[in-house]
């Protein structure tokens, strides 16, 4: 398995044998790869154990580092992704941002809780696709809800932004 760490496999497949976790004595950064391992694989029974070892308490200096390392739908992506809907303003300007990959990007600008309008949603939208954002930009832009932006916003912005990328028709 390509970018599988050792320690990590190895815990992982001990695990699958014979049921037993002994994760006392990994430090923190091995948890983490043994943990990611685990969300990759739905194996909840041990991810739980491990996010009570670590403890991770989702911040404005590590929620977007966590989310990235974890599945969108692992309980930790979950804990992440409702800490940006309750702070959208600061998450989707920080620079750190545009290194998620598209599935968590998409996952966060189609969340109906983000306390922000629709238009800095599509302004952060705008600056992925422009920027630094990877992947499928045009699956980044349909999670625009363009029916909730004002009208005068669609017919000036949103209109000059489809004509330069080509990503609405």
């Amino acid at each position: 398995m390509e970018d599988t760490p050792l320690v990590a496999f190895k815990e992982v497949l001990r695990y699958l044998y014979n049921g037993r976790l002994d994760l006392d004595d990994y430090e923190p950064a091995a948890l983490s790869e043994i943990r990611q391992l685990a969300e990759r694989f739905d194996l909840w029974d041990l991810c739980r154990p491990i996010e009570d070892l670590e403890d991770v308490k989702i911040n404005a200096e590590n929620c977007l580092q966590v989310y990235s390392e974890t599945t969108v739908t692992s309980p930790t992506g979950q804990q992440c992704l409702a800490y940006i809907g309750r702070n959208a303003q600061d998450v989707l300007y920080g620079d750190d941002f545009f290194d998620l990959d598209v599935d968590h990007a998409v996952a966060v600008f189609e969340r109906n809780d983000l306390s922000v309008t629709e238009q800095t949603v599509f302004e952060a939208v705008r600056r992925y696709v422009t920027g630094e954002g990877k992947g499928d930009k045009k699956r980044v832009v349909s999670a625009v809800r363009l029916s909730l932006l004002p009208f005068d916003y669609l017919w000036t912005t949103v209109r000059k932004f489809a004509e330069e990328t080509k990503l609405l028709s």
